[in-house]
């Protein structure tokens, strides 16, 4: 079954805040090169996750300049798995999905770091990626800027971002 812009981009709002991204921005995201896995329950879209290839400059700008890239680079951009659904399996489905459409590339993930945990920590951790990077407050100015609604701390967003690194090996 494929997902529709209307279906994911609730289920984002649901997971990951309010204005978290706009059905435009997500339609420029789903229109480039990106790899997507989603999860069902009947025709309830209940999990969804992406990777897409980003610049170098635009990695060095997620990291508020902290990193360097002069090269093209994957990252998973979003996993969100419906709250009903979450610790049941699916956002291992979700990441074993998009493992086997990217191959054997390495890849990057910005996770977030709330004063509940790191989201996505146990998911990283069995997929052998490696903390390289963090941000205390990392989305605060951002979240004013946006007026995103953090599921977590409102506005502003208070919460960090750890960067993981999954090397893979040829």
């Amino acid at each position: 079954m494929k997902a529709s812009i209307n279906q994911i981009h609730h289920l984002v709002e649901v997971c990951l805040g309010r204005n978290y991204i706009s059905k435009n921005r997500l339609r420029r995201i789903l229109m480039r090169r990106f790899f997507l896995a989603t999860v069902f329950n009947g025709h309830q879209l209940v999990g969804v996750a992406w990777m897409r290839q980003i610049s170098g400059t635009q990695f060095t700008n997620k990291t508020k300049g902290a990193l360097k890239l002069s090269k093209d680079v994957l990252i998973l951009d979003v996993m969100a798995v419906h709250p009903k659904y979450q610790k049941s399996g699916i956002g291992k489905c979700l990441m074993e999905n998009l493992m086997n459409q990217i191959g054997n590339h390495s890849w990057f993930c910005f996770a977030w770091k709330s004063s509940s945990g790191i989201h996505m920590a146990g998911l990283l951790k069995k997929a052998k990626a490696r903390v390289i990077w963090e941000n205390r407050a990392h989305y605060f100015h951002e979240s004013l800027a946006l007026n995103y609604i953090c599921p977590k701390c409102g506005v502003p967003c208070k919460c960090g971002v750890v960067l993981y690194l999954l090397n893979k090996r040829n």
